[in-house]
């Protein structure tokens, strides 16, 4: 979820990963961006 603090939108993003190791196990990785330039976001959110 990725939310703009000044106008309060709710983005929901999708990460995807492969795992190229032929692993059975599943992983819960969670990460926190935190942006400071509002283009940088945008970039972030239209092209990954």
């Amino acid at each position: 979820m990725l939310v703009d603090s000044k106008t309060k939108l709710e983005t929901s993003i999708h990460i995807g990963s492969l795992d190229g190791g032929g692993g059975a196990g599943v992983k819960d990785v969670r990460a926190i961006f935190v942006f400071h330039d509002a283009k940088v976001m945008k970039q972030f959110v239209e092209q990954g």
